[in-house]
């Protein structure tokens, strides 16, 4: 985010300029924040955009049975029990700490 004066009619004003963070680079460091793998990250960033657990073997050429390794060992980093609460945890909550 960045300030910078501006001036206007009535006097002196400050603009807010406000860029969206790229998505990859916001979720690596949310997850970063749980020690989540890298292949952990990719994992997410596919359930994320809606894809099921085959769909994610099959794009990252690996097995259905090590994807959910993957997503066993997101439950077990994040404390969470289901695909919605360590979403939620990762990208809005804190490590260590209950969501407010």
């Amino acid at each position: 985010m960045q300030t910078r004066p501006m001036s206007g009619p009535s006097g002196l004003f400050i603009g807010v300029s406000v860029e969206r963070a790229k998505p990859e680079r916001s979720l690596t460091s949310a997850a970063a924040r749980f020690g989540v793998s890298p292949r952990e990250v990719q994992v997410l960033t596919l359930i994320l955009d809606g894809r099921q657990l085959n769909e994610v073997a099959e794009q990252l050429r690996i097995a259905s049975s090590t994807v959910q390794d993957h997503v066993e060992s997101l439950f077990h980093k994040t404390d969470t029990e289901n695909r919605s609460g360590m979403i939620a945890r990762i990208l809005i909550g804190r490590p260590g700490h209950d969501d407010d």
